[in-house]
């Protein structure tokens, strides 16, 4: 399919937006896929940095720095085509944060803990880093058997988790509302059964 075909069609997820960016370079479906990222996300990503302990200007600069980073390293495949954009955006947002930290001189308090490890808790502990990345694994493994099952199912699933509305899914899709609940409930439960069954 063509950048300009693309560029018309209505696309819904993060990680179809972030194909579109990655595929397409720096076309002009490139930066409208990667301005609904953004419109998506900014806040978000803003409110991430500050509740990791930045005072509200270096928040807005590592902001600006994870979304320039966001921006290079899509097409350089930064960004695993097929794996979920959301938690790529947010490491990508967390590092951005902690080299603000070290710029500021900010690693090491009066009592000789780092002020990031206080403020980003386990975000900081690599075992805790490691349980969070290995469940990421379980959740993608899980929506590909769901993809592989149904995609109608998978693609309420995405979009739901990705912050679609019920009404936005429904037109897509050209599916009901009553319907786009029950398939999401249906999806849970077959992702909760997945994840369930992976980590027991």
């Amino acid at each position: 399919m063509s950048a300009q075909n693309q560029s018309t069609l209505e696309i819904t997820t993060d990680e179809s937006l972030a194909a579109v960016v990655a595929d397409d370079g720096r076309t002009t479906a490139a930066e409208a896929a990667f301005l609904q990222l953004y419109e998506r996300y900014s806040a978000r990503v803003l409110t991430f940095l500050r509740r990791l302990g930045l005072d509200h200007s270096r928040a807005e600069d590592a902001a600006q720095e994870t979304w320039q980073k966001v921006w290079d390293k899509l097409p350089e495949n930064g960004y695993k085509s097929g794996s979920w954009f959301r938690p790529w955006l947010f490491h990508v947002a967390r590092n951005c944060g902690m080299d603000m930290f070290r710029a500021a001189g900010k690693f090491k308090n009066a009592d000789g803990h780092s002020e990031w490890e206080n403020a980003a808790d386990n975000h900081a502990n690599p075992i805790m880093l490691t349980l969070e990345l290995e469940r990421m694994s379980i959740l993608e493994n899980c929506l590909k058997r769901l993809e592989k099952a149904n995609i109608t199912w998978a693609r309420v699933f995405r979009s739901r988790m990705a912050g679609q509305r019920f009404g936005e899914i429904c037109a897509v899709l050209e599916i009901s509302k009553e319907r786009a609940h029950r398939i999401l409930f249906d999806a849970k439960r077959r992702m909760s059964d997945c994840v369930q069954g992976a980590e027991g």
